[in-house]
């Protein structure tokens, strides 16, 4: 091992070291006070009388909210929170998330769900436990800058679904941007067990009496009594004002709601409460002096994180030369994650949660809109392969060259072939894979496992519970890969004479800027000299699925391709195959 590698793995260790000491004491702590933090709450906790009296055990879903003011700089802390309270469900509102940084952050565990808001700041996300069945439902579109989610959680109630909703509202907004946040909960008041939690940004309410001074604040009163809404918290969540509200139409749902200290320097407080499932007796004591003493444990928690993460982030950066793979898997870890694929619907309307099941709702339809035909006239006249073309070869040089050209850290196809060990392998493998490649060429056969793929499906847009809201991508065979790029450098030079100077998709040193830069010069000429311009856009709707492997051989042949490539071509376009691949469970 190098002594790059080996630095790197000991600054790993002493990482993992001080953040499992720091995450033992904390947990320590909370096991210790446990059965204390969930009774007889202090000035600073919110509490339900009924639960308080009855001195009850309960069996729940433990929920969690707070306003971050910025998610991105407390994304550990969240972790440690989360993994030391075991929530089931996380509701963040001021993410201050953003497409260009992409900041979106999911967490192992949990599915990620989220809103962002157009300009500065603003966002809501909700996390919740992946052992949930949960989808998102549509309760109306808030709009911008006023923001709702709303998700349905099956079978955790014994009176039926939860919908759970988180909102945020930005201060002093006015009538009629408040209408849209009007309508949508009147949509969800119909459900039969709803939980709202979001920062309202209404301080002036006097909660107690259900009154307030100025007109948005009292229609939005008006609002929660139409919608038959109970507002469940009566301390402060920032300084002396009570902003995030727990609105429900089912009060008896709920246990231990809390009030406590913030997610890092958030001048927003955390509310912590259970959505009962079940009741067992329990005993209850005081809990202030544990509190204190987790308070304590909690900010040398944090200090050490911090410092490990610095350590660290020093130690790669000073050793980037020598361990690019070490900073680089860094810094993609800190980049937009992947989320995994939620349930699905099927054809027959069924929501599907098992990861094969998912697979193969996916395969269905990615297969279903294939089409080997697409309904043209194939060309009038026949036309012969010229047969006097010398038969290819393929160069040892280019073999190698293409070899050293592969990413190591890309994904492997089907066939288990790692980039990395064909490109370390080059100079050894390079002659007796240009023998191979030139005789399949020559004998026009395509091995089997080249025309197999995994493909994984990526979420468009729309909602995540139709299939037809994704798109797959496959993965296929790297040796099969590097034999494309040698047959497409072969009809490339056969093909300059056909490919014209305005098609700029796929050809070399041509890209989506140089069509506008030839379009815009092409519509600044005609309006200069006052010529009137019509454009028309066509778009194709999934068109590389759509179009026909019989035509397109024959304009192959057309323009006097020669006959091996043809024949290949033909060959590798014949009986594909493909699987879908879900969190690591395959479609047949």
């Amino acid at each position: 091992m190098s002594d790059a590698s080996t630095q790197t793995e000991l600054v790993w260790k002493e990482t993992s070291v001080q953040m499992v000491v720091a995450t033992s004491a904390q947990t320590l702590l909370l096991e210790k006070s446990w059965g204390i933090s969930q009774a007889n709450q202090s000035s600073n906790k919110c509490s339900l009388a009924a639960s308080q009296d009855e001195n009850q055990k309960t069996n729940h879903l433990k929920y969690m909210h707070t306003n971050a003011r910025s998610l991105g700089n407390k994304q550990k802390e969240l972790e440690l929170h989360a993994q030391s309270e075991s929530y089931d469900i996380i509701g963040i509102t001021e993410t201050w998330w953003d497409d260009p940084h992409d900041w979106r952050i999911t967490m192992d565990g949990y599915r990620l769900l989220w809103k962002d808001r157009q300009g500065r700041r603003g966002g809501i996300v909700l996390y919740v436990k992946e052992n949930l069945e949960c989808i998102e439902v549509n309760c109306g579109d808030c709009g911008s800058p006023i923001k709702c989610l709303w998700v349905k959680i099956r079978g955790v109630i014994s009176k039926g679904d939860l919908t759970v909703g988180i909102c945020y509202q930005p201060p002093n907004q006015d009538d009629k941007a408040n209408e849209p946040i009007f309508g949508s909960l009147k949509q969800a008041s119909g459900q039969q067990n709803l939980v709202l939690m979001g920062n309202f940004n209404y301080p002036d309410i006097c909660w107690k009496n259900n009154t307030a001074a100025h007109m948005s604040p009292i229609k939005f009163l008006e609002c929660i009594e139409d919608c038959f809404l109970i507002q469940m918290l009566d301390v402060p969540t920032r300084n002396e004002a009570l902003l995030d509200l727990l609105l429900t139409n089912q009060e008896n749902l709920f246990c231990n709601i809390a009030v406590s200290d913030s997610l890092g320097c958030s001048d927003h407080s955390i509310v912590e409460f259970g959505i009962l499932l079940s009741t067992l007796k329990r005993s209850v004591s005081e809990m202030e002096k544990q509190r204190e003493n987790y308070k304590g444990i909690a900010s040398v928690c944090r200090d050490a994180v911090r410092k490990a993460k610095a350590q660290l982030e020093l130690k790669l950066a000073r050793d980037v030369k020598n361990n690019k793979k070490g900073f680089f898997g860094y810094v993609n870890n800190k980049q937009k994650q992947k989320e995994n694929i939620g349930p699905m619907l099927n054809r027959r309307g069924e929501l599907v949660t098992n990861n094969a099941e998912k697979a193969e709702v996916l395969n269905t339809f990615f297969t279903s809109i294939f089409t080997s035909t697409v309904g043209l006239q194939t060309l009038g006249t026949k036309i012969q392969v010229d047969a006097n073309t010398d038969p290819p070869s393929v160069r040892e040089e280019l073999v190698g060259e293409l070899l050293q050209k592969l990413d190591p850290y890309k994904s492997m196809g089907p066939d288990v072939i790692h980039l990395r060990v064909l490109r370390e392998l080059a100079d050894i493998v390079a002659r007796p894979l240009s023998i191979i490649f030139e005789k399949l060429w020559r004998s026009r056969d395509v091995p089997e496992d080249w025309k197999k793929a995994n493909a994984t499906p990526i979420y468009k847009k729309g909602l995540k519970e139709d299939p037809e809201n994704y798109r797959p991508i496959g993965l296929t065979s790297v040796l099969g890969k590097v034999m494309e790029r040698i047959l497409l450098g072969a009809i490339t030079s056969q093909m300059k004479h056909v490919i014209g100077k305005s098609q700029h998709g796929f050809p070399k040193a041509k890209s989506c800027l140089t069509n506008l830069i030839a379009f815009y010069n092409k519509v600044t000429c005609s309006v200069d000299v006052r010529q009137v311009v019509d454009i028309v856009y066509l778009d194709f709707s999934k068109a590389f699925n759509a179009v026909s492997h019989s035509l397109l051989l024959e304009k192959l042949m057309h323009y006097a391709l020669d006959k091996w490539s043809v024949l290949w071509v033909g060959n590798w376009l014949t009986g594909r195959t493909q699987r879908v691949v879900v969190n690591s469970a395959f479609s047949n």
